[in-house]
């Protein structure tokens, strides 16, 4: 049986601050989605979870790049 963890403000804090000043941005399919989700799996397990696991799939991921205008 899974350990109950009492959510105060200090827990909520740390894992606000994990995931978005340490871990920062996670758009889909990047190393910071992976970060924020095995951080979040890792949590899961601290409190006694079972049966946790990540589901892979394909995404058709974006990606941008450098754009110039020049006037004439």
């Amino acid at each position: 049986m899974a350990k109950i963890s009492t959510a105060n403000h200090a827990h909520i804090r740390r894992h606000w601050d994990m995931l978005c000043n340490q871990i920062g941005h996670r758009y889909s399919g990047t190393d910071g989605e992976q970060r924020a989700a095995d951080y979040i799996e890792n949590q899961f397990r601290i409190l006694g979870l079972s049966d946790i696991h990540q589901h892979q799939f394909e995404f058709p991921n974006w990606t941008y790049s450098s754009c110039a205008v020049q006037v004439g």
